[in-house]
């Protein structure tokens, strides 16, 4: 069975047995599920342990009003990978005394931070975003995470406007910072949303850029390679790759955990989320 089959049956019984939900929700397609949140529940995807937390720093959206743009379409899904990164990062954004755990769980140096975002757009113009982003004075953490995605962002048909975008922008950008066969059409597409994450990032070695995703996953697991090789030139020591099992196992296994509420959050987290 694909993970993204099992991981959607392992959700169903989790909204009923955990959530106490049974009624299905509606899918883009029209169809129900029992993955699927009815959509007025949207904010129980949201792990209750930073709920309240969560929402009246995120601002609770209103169904069915502009204010809820923010959310993505999915994310009265139990798979929402919003709903993931928003569950994953979000206590260390509450309690910022926790970020060391983080930040070694990543691989990264501690260092003090100006700002926290999700949903960041680097170039508003190009519109791409990550996932979560940290930014200091020694320069930003650009965090991009996939779940239950077949792929890290391709795109089948490229419209004129995203190759012109190929030839007048991304080519320049990338120039030098991935092997030259990363800018011909077939591969920049292939692997889309990595290459034009990786065009955002500082040149100068500031930046760090992670890539997260789980093991269990495995579509995603055997792409793992061909992105490494893209990435490891120039940009290897600007670039982290790390499954989602091992970060939240190595949060969990913090000896400097700052409270139980944390444990608690990572443990329901990984029974949420984590499958073998």
């Amino acid at each position: 069975m694909a993970y993204a089959d099992r991981i959607e049956r392992h959700l169903g019984e989790y909204k009923s047995n955990r959530l106490g939900v049974n009624e299905k929700g509606v899918g883009a397609n029209g169809l129900t599920f029992a993955y699927i949140l009815p959509k007025i529940l949207f904010r129980l995807n949201i792990l209750e342990s930073f709920r309240t937390e969560f929402w009246r720093h995120y601002g609770v959206p209103i169904l069915d009003s502009k204010q809820q743009s923010r959310l993505t379409q999915d994310f009265h899904q139990l798979d929402s990978t919003q709903a993931v990164s928003f569950n994953l990062f979000f206590p260390f954004v509450q309690d910022q005394s926790a970020l060391g755990i983080l930040l070694k769980a990543l691989g990264l140096e501690e260092r003090r931070f100006d700002g926290f975002s999700f949903e960041t757009q680097v170039d508003v113009v190009e519109g791409a975003y990550f996932d979560f982003h940290m930014q200091s004075e020694s320069g930003g953490v650009y965090t991009v995470l996939r779940y239950a995605e077949d792929s890290f962002g391709s795109v089948e048909t490229p419209t004129p406007g995203q190759q012109k975008k190929l030839r007048d922008i991304y080519t320049g950008r990338l120039r030098g910072r991935v092997p030259d066969m990363c800018l011909k059409p077939e591969v920049f597409f292939d692997h889309y949303d990595i290459l034009r994450s990786v065009s955002m990032i500082d040149p100068g070695g500031k930046d760090h850029l992670v890539l997260i995703h789980p093991r269990a996953n495995e579509r995603l697991e055997k792409k793992v390679g061909d992105v490494r090789f893209m990435l490891s030139g120039s940009l290897g020591a600007q670039v982290t790759f790390i499954h989602l099992e091992d970060l939240v196992d190595q949060i969990l296994q913090s000896a400097v955990c700052p409270d139980a509420r944390f444990k608690a959050h990572y443990s329901a987290f990984a029974e949420k989320y984590l499958i073998e």
